[in-house]
């Protein structure tokens, strides 16, 4: 039986009051998710950072170890696409107001007044998008001249109003959009989407609203996948987490700080959604699939045809590793696999 599964990556430091250093939230657990790709022959999706990158060469001019790790970024970057893997932007507007400590060689992203790219002035969005493009481009075209970027993932989910995007999808010929949790809302000033009317389908395409579909529309939405977690298997996961926190001292919070959780600012969504902050359903991740929730997420896909995973390297700790190798390990015995989502538009 022939499945798809999606390994999709969003590359990027910490976001909150310390990024902790690129060496360890993104070249190395990258590098050990690469050793179990290569052997399963994963065709995997890296959501970069644009911002931050644009952020790092400015600042490449005056700081040597900003210089130095746009290089180390760009070297990796460089790696995915020799190896076949996927290369896009994923944008995080308040990287604009990010304040640097040459000390640490770490930076500071408390200020969000302008976390949602919606919040952008019309031309700072034009030079975002842009900066984000170039940037990519110029580190792809050496090694791949004719490589395409037409594949975009909003910052923390927040592609809504898509009008606010729709212009330079056109303009740089993004096609294919990974931002949607099917039913999922968070209506916060700080981080707002809402999902929860969008089409409950892996694959649709979208003209103007990315949450109503139009046959043969130009955009094209391959939505992340949604795990139901029961309350048991969350009652042992806690003890199961403290485990791994103190005796087996496997975790990555001493790598840098992330934000604070966002609450909601309102209690509806425009339909019968599913809160970000409801504990029973979580996106599909790597970093929240260890050895207890593992079955929820064997289930799911041998309940679907679809699964699409939206992870973060920086938060991917030894064990979180050893689980995806054996959840490959399990899936492959079982099933005929395509990992490249072209391949399953065209199919």
């Amino acid at each position: 039986m022939k499945k798809c599964l999606l390994f999709t990556f969003d590359y990027e430091l910490f976001l909150g009051e310390r990024s902790g250093l690129v060496k360890d939230c993104m070249i190395d657990p990258t590098e050990k998710l690469l050793s179990i790709f290569d052997k399963y022959g994963v065709t995997s999706i890296f959501f970069v950072d644009t911002t931050y990158l644009a952020l790092l060469k400015e600042k490449a001019g005056t700081h040597k170890k900003c210089a130095e790790d746009f290089k180390t970024v760009a070297l990796q970057i460089q790696k995915l696409i020799q190896k076949k893997h996927y290369v896009f932007p994923h944008i995080h507007p308040h990287w604009k107001d990010a304040k640097y400590d040459p000390s640490t060689n770490q930076w500071s992203l408390m200020d969000i007044s302008r976390y949602r790219f919606h919040y952008l002035t019309e031309t700072e969005r034009a030079q975002t998008f842009k900066s984000s493009m170039d940037v990519l481009q110029e580190i792809i075209s050496p090694v791949d001249a004719s490589y395409q970027i037409n594949g975009f993932r909003a910052g923390g989910w927040c592609l809504q109003p898509f009008t606010d995007f729709m212009p330079y999808f056109k303009e740089f010929g993004i096609k294919y959009d990974f931002s949607v949790l099917p039913l999922v809302y968070q209506l916060s000033s700080v981080q707002y989407f809402d999902f929860s009317a969008s089409p409950v389908k892996p694959v649709y395409y979208f003209d103007d609203d990315v949450v109503s579909e139009m046959l043969g529309g130009p955009f094209i939405e391959l939505a992340s996948s949604i795990i139901n977690i029961s309350p048991a298997t969350r009652l042992i996961n806690k003890f199961y987490l403290q485990y791994l926190l103190r005796i087996k001292k496997d975790h990555t919070y001493s790598r840098g700080e992330g934000q604070l959780p966002v609450h909601m600012d309102g209690n509806a969504a425009s339909g019968k959604g599913i809160s970000i902050l409801n504990p029973s359903y979580q996106p599909a991740s790597l970093e929240t699939m260890n050895a207890v929730k593992m079955p929820a997420y064997i289930h799911y896909f041998n309940e679907n045809d679809y699964l699409q995973f939206v992870s973060h390297p920086k938060m991917l700790s030894n064990h979180n590793i050893e689980t995806t190798a054996r959840f490959l390990k399990k899936v492959t015995k079982k099933y005929d696999i395509e990992y490249d989502f072209v391949k399953l538009i065209s199919s």
